[in-house]
């Protein structure tokens, strides 16, 4: 006879599954095994696998992969051999309750303010590890104002074993209009007209974010339509802009004057003004230093008479040389004749009360203008 030694078969295994998990404090690994290769065809023989992480704690590790065979033919196989893969054990989450988001004023971020942390669930804290929650951040889910916004919350975990867990949750809160402030705003002194409406001259404005798109319009009217001094203007302030949803900004009284007004219209009519205003040696002034010689080419010069009482505008025009020359008798010198070339704001001239036009045409002789 003879004596012969039958050996297992070896098998092999293919398509092994090993999951990631989340950090429960131990080093076990859910294991699937695959499908084994090279069974005699009837044998009844099936495989299991099991693995354990080399760590427990939280990171990038490696699962070390340990197989066992089973059923009634098993003994005459041998079991595949052992592999090991790389797999993750996340942080574990947990649950914070308690925490508080102040409403705030709008100030163009989306920054919210903790006013309380909040606690975690012990529960949710495996066996005896120690976590707390150190601190929180906020943010709202935009800048824009509005009520019960979202707040996106985040954690800083703390203690001994916070690596292995994180923290995250949401809450509301306001975000309110910001206030502007003007100061200076005054009225523009208004010519008798038998109407109410007032001319603002915006003063300086605060409290704008810098690189919001505001701007601001005011209008304001008077109380009274009778000429008369310190009257009270009701103010108000428009915005508009892209950012102006996120301000407001309030109205306020100050006070003007309606004057007495005389408006010049039409064009002739400024001749007879001129001849009056000749006569004043504020504006003798202001022709004596016009060009008298170049004749040849027309100048066009600006001219703001004066003086002008606080409170008025000046009378803003401009004057030409006459294109014909002429002589003046006691000089023998070219005479300096003005035409009235352009008149700006002609139906909104205030003059002085000082200065009172002629009701007399202009005359054809005129005194010389000394160079």
């Amino acid at each position: 006879d003879f004596s012969v030694t039958i050996t297992a078969k070896p098998l092999t295994v293919t398509g092994t599954s090993v999951t990631n998990k989340v950090y429960d404090g131990d080093t076990s690994a859910n294991v699937t095994a695959g499908t084994l290769n090279e069974v005699v065809l009837g044998d009844a023989v099936t495989i299991s696998g099991s693995g354990s992480f080399d760590s427990a704690n939280v990171g990038s590790r490696t699962v070390d992969v340990t197989y066992a065979l089973a059923g009634a033919d098993s003994d005459n196989y041998s079991v595949p051999a052992n592999e090991s893969v790389s797999r993750t054990i996340t942080a574990k989450p947990l649950t914070v309750t308690g925490t508080s988001v102040a409403n705030k004023v709008y100030d163009g971020n989306t920054s919210a303010t903790i006013t309380s942390s909040g606690n975690i669930n012990p529960a949710e804290v495996v066996g005896k590890d120690i976590v707390s929650i150190t601190s929180a951040t906020g943010n709202f889910d935009s800048k824009s104002i509005g009520p019960n916004k979202p707040v996106t919350l985040t954690y800083v975990v703390g203690g001994a074993d916070a690596a292995n867990y994180s923290a995250s949750g949401s809450s509301t809160a306001d975000i309110t209009v910001k206030t502007i402030s003007i100061t200076g705003s005054t009225i523009k002194d208004k010519p008798l007209d038998g109407g109410k409406v007032a001319t603002v001259v915006l003063g300086n404005t605060s409290g704008i974010i810098v690189g919001d798109s505001v701007s601001i319009a005011a209008s304001g009217v008077f109380v009274s339509s009778e000429m008369g001094s310190n009257i009270n203007v009701d103010v108000s302030y428009q915005l508009s802009g892209a950012d102006s949803n996120n301000y407001v900004i309030g109205g306020e009284v100050l006070v003007g004057n309606i004057i007495e007004a005389l408006l010049i219209k039409p064009l002739k009519k400024m001749q007879d003004i001129v001849a009056s205003l000749k006569r004043e040696k504020s504006f003798n002034k202001i022709i004596s230093s016009l060009p008298s010689k170049d004749q040849n080419t027309i100048k066009t010069i600006p001219v703001k008479i004066g003086p002008i009482p606080i409170g008025i505008q000046p009378i803003d025009f401009k004057l030409k040389p006459a294109t014909k020359k002429s002589v003046s008798r006691e000089t023998k010198s070219p005479a300096l004749n003005l035409e009235i070339m352009e008149v700006f704001d002609l139906s909104d001239i205030v003059l002085p009360q000082n200065i009172i036009p002629s009701n007399k045409p202009l005359q054809k002789k005129q005194e010389p203008v000394a160079e």
